[in-house]
This record gives structure tokens, C-alpha cells and sequence, in this order.
């Protein structure tokens, strides 16, 4: 019983992390695929690596053929650290036992800080009409993931969390 609530609750944070608009579950042509068929529960290590996908936030933004490859190329960049943060969230379950929550809030502070480097690389590729777009988007993706955390923590009881 217990781990199927741990389980439950890593899950939710982490899908929380890599939570993005429906519109990424459609992909974006020569993208990485987006979000589609983020459930919860599955490995860490996939679902932190799909967070690299731009997807959500290029929402609504019509690339050229210029954009879209360097967009492609910093996702690539990206994957790889996303994909050890969710190995590092991953690992602290192996035991069984409830990982320490600073150590879980890090690895999460850790994905923030990455997304935020990654969405300032694929900022810049974009004019100022897409970038007033982007940063739309930011703020409704940042907002979801706030009322989807808030919902998992009345649902855990906050169980000390930040």
C-alpha cells in the first residue's frame, strides 16, 4: 500500500513537471513528438526526457524553416540533461522507501532551472510578435503546472513538501 501511494505521488510531481498544453499531445511536424501520451506513472528518466520538447510553448508560433531546425537542434541539446534528472528522480525510488523531499524538490528545481535555460534558447530564434506569443505561452504552461501541483498536494496532504 504504501508504495503504490509513493508511486502515485512521484507520478504526480513528475508529470506535473512535465505537464504542457494539449495542443503538444498533436506534435509539431519535425519535432520530437510533443507530450502525447504522457500518462502517469512510467519511467522518470522518459518523462523528464520529453520536458525538452518546445511543443507547448511555440504554440500558436509559425516557424520558418530556419527556426524549425535550430528549434530541433536545441531540443536535441537538451534531452540528454533532462533525461539524467529524471534517472536521478528514478533512482531515488529503487529502494522502495520515500526519497528525502529536498532531494526531490532538487532534482524538480533542477528541471525548472534547465526548462527556463532551454525556453531562453529557443527565445531568441523568434521575432518580437512570436516572442509576445512565447512568453504568452510560458505563463499558461508555468500556470497549469501551479494548479496541477496544487491539486496533487491536497490530494497528499503536502506530506512536507514545498
Amino acid at each position: 500500500m504504501r508504495r503504490s501511494i509513493v508511486g502515485a505521488i512521484v507520478a504526480a510531481a513528475v508529470a506535473a513537471l512535465a505537464a504542457g498544453s494539449p495542443v503538444a499531445a498533436q506534435g509539431r511536424p519535425g519535432g520530437m513528438g510533443g507530450m502525447g501520451g504522457r500518462r502517469m506513472g512510467g519511467d522518470p528518466a522518459q518523462r523528464f526526457t520529453r520536458m525538452a520538447s518546445l511543443d507547448p510553448v511555440l504554440k500558436d508560433i509559425t516557424l520558418d524553416d530556419a527556426q524549425k531546425d535550430s528549434v530541433k537542434g536545441i531540443e536535441h541539446a537538451y534531452q540528454p540533461r533532462f533525461s539524467e534528472l529524471g534517472k536521478s528522480m528514478r533512482d531515488m525510488f529503487q529502494s522502495g522507501e520515500r526519497p528525502d523531499p529536498g532531494q526531490m524538490a532538487q532534482v524538480r528545481q533542477s528541471a525548472d532551472s534547465l526548462r527556463a535555460e532551454e525556453w531562453g534558447a529557443a527565445r531568441q530564434l523568434l521575432t518580437a510578435d512570436e516572442q509576445t506569443t512565447f512568453d504568452r505561452n510560458v505563463a499558461a504552461v508555468k500556470a497549469q503546472e501551479a494548479q496541477r501541483m496544487e491539486r496533487m498536494r491536497e490530494r497528499r496532504g503536502d506530506m512536507g513538501n514545498p
